[in-house]
């Protein structure tokens, strides 16, 4: 049985209870998981241009290091990487953010990471849930075993270093060395992606957040948490 595409729940007294498409429109703060596909139609009930994110979508796949903030929301794209396989493939989602909305969308998501992530975030906050603590629960999971992988690769990086010293360097350790750049590379750029979007959101340029969420702790950590991948 193939796994639901869209998932909707709204914020009611820091819960958050499922809802259905019918119910979208109602005031109050929401957080979903919709298809590219579905968000032309959804677009009225959660207030926001598709246009946008069709635009988005349509861009050559890349780290895109900032995020567009428009008066009345916030939309930006992601590329996600697997931490255990960085030069596997990537996934893609678009994110937008209104006043009372939070929408992560769907683009290329083949293994139901992103789907998984989003209701890891659902049970995290299933009873004390506000906007701020669900994006950036969202920002915290995207970092998820960074700190292993880093690890993992400083030890192998220290290896090479050892048979330079001991002047072992063959035409197969070159190769080694460039594949370690590539994936240093590209570790970079996805953390200094993740640093760009929790600073636009630390800003909080059009007034979406309240002062004691754009506050939250967890927009912090994330930055912490990445800063050291992004200057390796």
């Amino acid at each position: 049985m193939p796994l639901q595409d869209t998932l909707y729940y709204r914020i009611v007294d820091g819960r958050l209870e499922a809802v259905d498409e019918q119910q979208l429109a109602a005031p109050g703060p929401r957080v979903c998981y919709i298809d590219l596909a579905d968000a032309e139609r959804l677009s009225a009930a959660l207030g926001f241009n598709a246009k946008r994110l069709t635009d988005y979508a349509a861009e050559e796949p890349r780290f895109r290091n900032s995020i567009d903030v428009y008066d009345d929301l916030s939309v930006g794209l992601m590329n996600i990487i697997n931490v255990a396989d960085v030069e596997g493939p990537m996934d893609r989602i678009g994110f937008l953010i209104t006043k009372d909305a939070f929408v992560l969308i769907k683009i290329v998501d083949l293994d139901d990471s992103v789907r998984d992530m989003f209701l890891q975030n659902v049970s995290r906050f299933q009873n004390s849930a506000t906007m701020e603590k669900f994006i950036y629960g969202i920002l915290e999971r995207l970092l998820a075993g960074s700190r292993r992988m880093l690890e993992d690769m400083e030890r192998d990086i220290m290896a090479i270093e050892q048979r330079l010293a001991d002047d072992n360097a063959d035409r197969a350790l070159n190769r080694v060395i460039y594949a370690y750049r590539k994936r240093l590379s590209t570790a970079r750029n996805y953390y200094e992606q993740l640093i760009d979007i929790g600073e636009e959101l630390m800003e909080n340029e059009n007034d979406l957040f309240s002062e004691q969420g754009c506050g939250t702790s967890a927009c912090s950590w994330a930055r912490r948490s990445a800063s050291p991948a992004a200057s390796s």
